[in-house]
């Protein structure tokens, strides 16, 4: 059985892909920050699942430790992350600046390092690929701390791809927006959707089709797919 690792399964996208990788017959191996209703159904479907804040880097490497144990690893996500506005208080923005770069690559940093020996006993096509942004490339002021850190897991994943060819493949995926938050306003979806060339929302499915391209390639690395409706254009 094949076996994958892919952070922030709680909800959205990571919850997406680990159930279409439970689909597939993979033993989905999942990190979460918080327990919810989502974390219990991919329990009930039989994931293996580590409670980790990432921010906490005691806890990471604790984590990392325990999957580096896995016989073998043949598909890993990073795809957990944090977001809000800049905060304006100078002494928020340190605390928040610092908190991005723990979960955005800080820890995708030491999982590497970590689960590399469980990569390389992988038998078939063993890769992986880091969640990032559109904005990793073409920052957004509004939210500088959070695309300067995405910004950071992008290079990384490129520094991995060198330095684990031709053993194991590492790629980016850049989302934009997909799938809006509860909390965002109909005023600021009309706008997001009138810098998107296609002018709609895209919904998970785009995602995990782009995913599957990446995962299933045995050609690609070092690669990037944008799936953002073309906003990365429309700018």
């Amino acid at each position: 059985m094949k076996n994958a690792l892919i952070t922030g399964v709680g909800r959205r996208l990571g919850n997406a892909v680990a159930h279409h990788l439970l689909d597939l017959d993979y033993q989905v191996h999942g990190h979460y920050r918080t327990e919810n209703d989502a974390i219990e159904s991919l329990r009930q479907r039989g994931a293996q699942l580590y409670p980790a804040d990432l921010t906490d880097a005691p806890a990471t490497l604790a984590m990392a430790e325990c999957l580096a144990d896995l016989p073998h690893l043949d598909f890993v996500l990073h795809n957990a992350s944090c977001f809000r506005p800049e905060p304006d208080d100078l002494a928020a923005k340190a605390a928040w600046v610092q908190e991005c770069f723990q979960v955005h690559v800080q820890a995708p940093l030491v999982i590497n390092e970590a689960i590399y020996p469980a990569l390389c006993r992988s038998t078939d096509d063993p890769n992986v690929v880091h969640v990032t942004d559109i904005f990793a490339e073409r920052p957004d002021p509004q939210y500088r701390s959070y695309t300067a850190a995405k910004a950071g897991l992008d290079n990384l994943a490129l520094s991995y791809a060198q330095l684990w060819a031709p053993k194991v493949r590492v790629n980016r995926l850049q989302p934009g927006p997909i799938l809006f938050l509860p909390e965002h306003s109909a005023e600021h979806k009309a706008k997001v959707l009138a810098h998107t060339l296609l002018q709609r929302e895209g919904g998970l499915e785009p995602v995990l089709n782009a995913l599957d391209l990446l995962r299933t390639n045995a050609y690609l690395t070092g690669a990037v797919i944008k799936v953002d409706g073309g906003r990365f254009l429309a700018e």
